[in-house]
């Protein structure tokens, strides 16, 4: 009775319960047995029946049951060990915002249909012969866990974040550094994360094309967008405080459609999900510059804007950019004594060369415009007043260092450079070249200037000209050099060896020194007659314009090594295919 006793207390049961359990059987059996006291048949069967039958099929039951339980912990064993191999090995991720699924591989992240990952548990649970009995329950113990592991949560492996970073630098970012600070920013808008104030990250316009796909295809996978934080240029209720600079590198792989097109439709979502890997990792973009970036440049370069004013940006360009030339100056000897004066050449900066070297002062330091012209302007009369003419809308007296190239390569471009349709090209390299050629015609100091600031020239001062892939100039010509001319000749001197130098092949204009081809023929099936492959023709258009070059350096007794100007191979195979 002890032993019952202890045995109905660790099931839960008091001492006061198990007696008064055992007064109710009592009753009930009493009672039984007293109903069918004057029944012989009955009062035997009670008997029988209680005494007999009744201990063996309370065994069964008790045998039964602890089968059923064992089972059940069995079943439970192997649904649980089935659930965490299965979702170890087939790592499936959901997104509740779209109620899509995905899959990674542990190399790149797809998106699946929820019928695909059914089939897929459900192929995996009938290869399990002990889960068949719990088919439909596994199956919906499986999916509820699939969709509490969120996509935005997965942690990508090493070949994956180095492939997205490999896309990114050097393509579009000079540094890695910059790359991951480009996919944690994107990561903090996906989860619409709230930095300190309203944060704001200035892009070159060139981005738009790949934030544009980028946001297209967040909006499908993630439902949400990852722009906002976006700027493409500076508004003035902007406040520097919270402005963010991100540059791009000078690859002209950000400007190709075709090549980000290629590149986010096979790897997209992959992008995406490093990038919200990175910012749960680092938290936040500021949080990552700041503490893990590991690079004062590129600190710098992000928040150069944080901790200054309009008014001490502008100061700075003051110093950096800009100097008083005074009208003339006195000579003192050793004692002070004023021996003789003077007279500096006058100088002056127009408000829209002032304009243009803001521009440059700007791109020196990566920023964008972040003053507008009218506080720039505000700003600069408010130190230099004194200097300033408003109905000339000029600064006398005021000169910088890097105005001289800059008017002079605006001199030559007035001088030798006009409209011409039937110029096909000039090439910035061709230009650069002219513009020393005309120095050294004129005797001048000869000024170096690279391709992106001769286009920044041109298209500050001569917004009509059309640039293409800032390297090409369309339909302008150069006095110095007729391109057209030059390659005509060759092609006659080509013609003279093989003897059939047609007459009158060309006819130069007198009115405009333009070129026009008198015959029908082109060029090109002259070269695919004779056999002459294109290559062979270019070759013998470079020799020929060398060989005129060390003529005439004999004749003029010139001893300087200058190469002949040659138009590219390209140009050579457009103008003879016209």
């Amino acid at each position: 009775m002890d032993q019952q006793i202890n045995l109905c207390d660790t099931q839960g049961t008091t001492i006061s319960d198990y007696s008064d359990r055992i007064q109710q059987l009592t009753e009930c059996v009493s009672n039984l047995y007293s109903k069918y006291v004057n029944d012989p048949y009955m009062k035997e069967a009670t008997y029988n029946y209680i005494c007999n039958r009744l201990p063996s099929i309370m065994e069964n039951i008790a045998k039964t049951h602890n089968e059923r339980v064992q089972r059940l912990e069995e079943l439970t064993v192997e649904q649980d060990f089935f659930i965490n191999y299965f979702l170890s090995n087939t790592r499936y991720f959901y997104l509740p915002a779209t109620e899509s699924f995905f899959y990674y591989d542990g190399d790149r992240y797809k998106q699946y249909s929820e019928d695909d990952v059914l089939f897929n548990v459900l192929s995996s649970i009938s290869r399990d012969q002990h889960l068949m009995s719990w088919k439909h329950k596994t199956k919906v113990s499986v999916m509820k866990r699939i969709k509490e592991n969120h996509l935005y949560n997965s942690i990508p492996e090493s070949v994956t974040i180095q492939r997205v970073l490999s896309i990114l630098y050097p393509a579009i970012f000079d540094t890695k550094t910059e790359a991951k600070y480009f996919l944690t920013v994107l990561g903090d808008n996906i989860f619409r994360r709230e930095l300190s104030g309203q944060v704001v990250h200035i892009v070159p316009i060139i981005f738009k094309n790949l934030l544009n796909h980028l946001n297209a295809m967040c909006q499908v996978w993630f439902g949400t967008n990852l722009s906002q934080s976006f700027k493409y240029k500076y508004h003035v209720e902007h406040n520097y405080n919270n402005i963010r600079i991100i540059n791009s590198s000078s690859s002209i792989y950000i400007n190709d459609k075709v090549w980000i097109n290629k590149v986010l439709s096979e790897n997209g979502l992959d992008l995406l999900c490093v990038a919200c890997h990175y910012s749960n990792r680092y938290l936040n973009s500021d949080n990552y510059a700041i503490k893990y970036s590991n690079d004062d440049s590129f600190f710098r370069s992000v928040f150069h804007l944080k901790d200054i004013t309009p008014e001490t940006l502008v100061t700075i360009f003051i110093n950096e950019y800009l100097r008083v030339i005074p009208n003339n100056a006195k000579i003192t000897a050793g004692t002070n004594t004023i021996v003789g004066e003077v007279s500096f050449k006058s100088s002056s900066i127009s408000w829209k060369n002032m304009m243009y070297l803001w521009k440059h002062f700007l791109e020196g330091r990566k920023l964008p415009n972040v003053v507008i012209s009218s506080k720039l302007k505000q700003e600069l009369i408010g130190v230099l007043g004194a200097y300033y003419k408003e109905d000339e809308d000029m600064f006398f007296g005021i000169n910088s260092k890097y105005l001289p190239s800059v008017c002079k390569f605006i001199q030559f471009w007035d001088d030798t450079m006009e409209y011409d349709e039937t110029e096909i090209e000039l090439e910035v390299g061709e230009i650069s070249s002219l513009f020393k050629k005309w120095c050294e015609s004129r005797n001048e100091v000869i000024f170096n200037m690279n391709d992106k600031q001769i286009m920044d020239l041109i298209s500050y001062y001569y917004p009509d000209v059309e640039i293409d892939q800032d390297k090409f100039v369309y339909k302008v010509r150069c006095s110095l050099w007729n391109k057209q001319m030059d390659i005509l000749m060759a092609i006659d001197n080509l013609k003279e060896k093989y003897n059939i130098m047609s007459e009158n092949t060309m006819r130069i204009s007198k009115s405009n020194s333009s070129l026009s081809l008198c015959s029908q023929d082109t060029h090109s099936s002259f070269f695919t007659n004779m056999n002459i492959s294109m290559y062979d023709a270019y070759a013998h258009y470079c020799d020929y314009m060398n060989q005129l070059e060390i003529g005439r350096r004999q004749i003029e007794a010139d001893r300087r090594q200058t190469a002949p100007l040659l138009a590219s191979k390209q140009y050579f195979e457009k103008f003879v295919s016209l």
